[in-house]
């Protein structure tokens, strides 16, 4: 039996902040924390940039001399991508910035019941979000929809089939979500149309 050491390997910092002009001086303090103290003094032929690293993402802010830490902090603050925000606590010594990223979770897939007052064709659960009808009505009915808190309720007459059956409750989806039919199988999930629209 042989044992493999593997060497440590260190995780790369989430974030990076480095500028052109050492003069604005930007001492790391952990993985989002950085100190930022002086200003730009030197002109450059294509001008100072302040450059900001969010896992592979740069972001390149251009500053004019004579920026300081506020000023950085201003235009940093302008050009930050999406979901990633910056918290400065000001002192005399100089700023540091608390960089943070917000990451949307995935919707869940919603909770599905039916209810049918029929005692002929029955309802099999395969899934939370997903529903199979067997065999067909046998008698005029009332079928109720419920996702997740939304509810729906349709008439079938008598001897619906259950292809039938999946397409009329599938055409009842409530909003803000959508439904799949295959066969006799209805699947929900959530639009993400709608969770657009409300954000």
């Amino acid at each position: 039996m042989s044992l493999e050491i593997l060497p440590f390997r260190p995780a790369a910092p989430r974030f990076g902040l480095w500028c052109d002009d050492a003069s604005l001086q930007i001492a790391p303090r952990s993985r989002d924390r950085f100190f930022l103290t002086g200003r730009v003094e030197h002109v450059f032929p294509l001008g100072t940039t302040l450059h900001f690293r969010a896992g592979e993402d740069e972001t390149e802010v251009p500053l004019a001399l004579g920026s300081r830490a506020p000023d950085a902090l201003r235009a940093l603050t302008r050009a930050l991508p999406r979901g990633i925000f910056v918290d400065a606590h000001s002192n005399q010594a100089g700023t540091e910035l608390s960089f943070t990223e917000t990451v949307i979770p995935a919707a869940r897939r919603p909770r599905v019941q039916v209810l049918t007052t029929d005692l002929g064709q029955r309802v099999k659960m395969l899934d939370a979000n997903q529903v199979e009808f067997l065999g067909a009505t046998r008698s005029r009915c009332f079928v109720t929809l419920l996702v997740d808190a939304r509810r729906s309720t349709l008439n079938l007459d008598q001897g619906t089939s259950a292809i039938d059956t999946a397409a009329a409750v599938a055409s009842r989806c409530p909003f803000g979500y959508r439904a799949e039919v295959d066969g006799a199988v209805v699947t929900f999930w959530k639009n993400s149309d709608s969770t657009r629209i409300a954000a």
